[in-house]
């Protein structure tokens, strides 16, 4: 005997609708997860949905641009073309199509659209077990449909000001790029007939209220260049070399696109990161400390090149270790350490290395590449934090320089506030010692590794970094692909972590 249909509040169903599993096979044009759907609808199969309920759901789908995402992999249109349903089978077909969308929505916004597991290996993610099957049932049968689906989107105020971010970037209209001329950086205070072409490019974006036909890099323009560096990581001095020109010349369509890329990383992480922890950002090379969600301290970073890229993890931080010793991963020492070796004789003895038990160890002191401090986590990648001897490297705007860890411009500093704010004197005392050590942190701190191109400050100031792994690039293919399909190639793994 066919089951009935479901007469819930609001109810207001344009036909009788059953067995909604059994329009699966005349919805091919639409991409369904037909392993949820069998687990959302229980033996009898009957329709839960309303009218009322329905138009709640396509309300959200038709916003869902406003997010970075597409409302047509949700079913938006279909879902418009059947909203007054002629006949049973039309009723089932909406039905099947309404669930699949509530479900697929709940999911993205909880914990990201993306498989990012599919597109690389070099992401560490505790993802709990999300289904939201039993939920959407218990909201649609209590008729509080709305209020479920308002608490999905993530609690993150950076996601919040991504969107707006987005919505400003889409209201702007495509800006002319700025051919460089090679040679020398434009210095302020010079006169230069790429100036005025300077003018409407910051004006395109919003740097500049108004565009003059000088051409003198000074005054307002100049103020809106040093905005323009500091916003994309650059040095704001003013001169207006080739690294500006770069930043300069990234299309509005490709700006809309990291912003769009972030929003969905915000979603996959954002019920993942405690509120106090230490946030790595590997496209800003920079480290932040937050307690409560409130940014406590900043410094610079160090952090993998092309190459040698830095994973995205989360994990804990449980102790740091004083003078560490360097084991020389098997890569280092076969690609760069050897051919030293051959040219120089005496290299490993200049730079306090010797062979133990197989391994290639340098010892700690001055000269080990680990500096003296190293915040150790537990990954599978060998990544951890640590500092370095070569300090001048925080000085550089491109800091995409290691072999895969984070180095850090202040890692004393960092120590200090681990240790249950310590004074520095013990600190300082053990590394003094050349003996290398353990220091128990009071409670582990979260550390969470991550990748935020594009993010925005407390005062609504929108900053860009450039794509250094081109994950941007692979994270929006996936995005544009139909959902359940697998999308690009893998990123290849770096292995373990090369450690300086």
């Amino acid at each position: 005997m066919m089951a009935t249909a479901l007469l819930l509040p609001g109810a207001a169903l344009a036909e009788t609708c059953s067995d909604p599993l059994a329009a699966a096979p005349r919805l091919t044009a639409e991409t369904l997860d037909l392993d949820a759907l069998h687990g959302f609808y229980h033996d009898p199969a009957a329709c839960l949905w309303t009218d009322a309920a329905a138009a709640t759901l396509q309300a959200i789908l038709g916003r869902l641009a406003e997010d970075g995402l597409d409302p047509g992999q949700f079913h938006a249109a279909a879902l418009a073309q059947r909203a007054t349903p002629v006949d049973e089978a039309a009723a089932a077909e909406r039905e099947l199509l309404l669930t699949d969308a509530a479900l697929a929505y709940a999911r993205a916004m909880v914990s990201g659209r993306v498989d990012t597991a599919a597109l690389s290996d070099q992401i560490d993610f505790p993802h709990p077990a999300f289904d939201p099957a039993e939920p959407l049932r218990a909201a649609l049968v209590a008729g509080d449909l709305a209020a479920w689906l308002a608490q999905l989107p993530p609690p993150d105020p950076q996601y919040a000001a991504l969107k707006l971010a987005l919505v400003r970037y889409r209201g702007l209209a495509e800006w002319q790029t700025i051919a460089y001329p090679g040679g020398k950086a434009i210095d302020p205070g010079t006169e230069n007939p790429l100036i005025p072409a300077l003018k409407q490019r910051l004006v395109a974006e919003g740097e500049l209220d108004a565009a003059d036909a000088g051409a003198t890099l000074a005054g307002p323009v100049l103020d809106a260049l040093k905005h323009f560096q500091r916003r994309h990581g650059l040095t704001p001095d003013g001169r207006l070399g080739k690294q500006s020109f770069v930043a300069l010349n990234v299309s509005l369509a490709d700006r809309i696109g990291q912003i769009v890329a972030n929003l969905e990383r915000r979603r996959e992480v954002a019920r993942l990161l405690p509120p106090t922890r230490i946030e790595v950002n590997v496209a800003a090379a920079t480290v932040t400390l937050l307690r409560d969600g409130q940014v406590v301290s900043g410094m610079r970073a160090v952090v993998g090149d092309a190459e040698h890229q830095t994973p995205m993890i989360i994990s804990n931080i449980r102790d740091v270790e004083i003078n560490p010793p360097w084991i020389v991963p098997t890569s280092i020492l076969k690609k760069e350490i050897r051919p030293k070796m051959r040219r120089n004789p005496n290299y490993l003895a200049q730079n306090e290395m010797a062979f133990e038990d197989g391994q290639l160890v340098q010892a700690p002191g001055a000269k080990n590449s680990l500096g003296h401090l190293k915040f150790e986590f537990a990954n599978p990648f060998s990544i951890y934090l640590h500092d370095t001897p070569m300090h001048g490297l925080f000085a550089l705007d491109g800091r995409a320089l290691s072999h895969g860890c984070v180095r850090l411009e202040h890692p004393l500093d960092l120590a200090q506030t681990l240790l249950a704010d310590a004074t520095p004197d013990p600190i300082k005392e053990a590394i003094d010692s050349g003996i290398t050590s353990r220091m128990r942190l009071p409670a582990s701190m979260p550390v969470a590794v991550l990748y935020w191109s594009a993010f925005v400050e407390a005062d609504g100031t929108v900053d860009f970094r450039d794509d250094l792994y081109h994950r941007d690039t692979r994270l929006l293919a996936a995005l544009k692909a139909p959902r359940h399909m697998s999308v690009g190639t893998a990123e290849h793994c770096v292995g373990t972590c090369r450690n300086t």
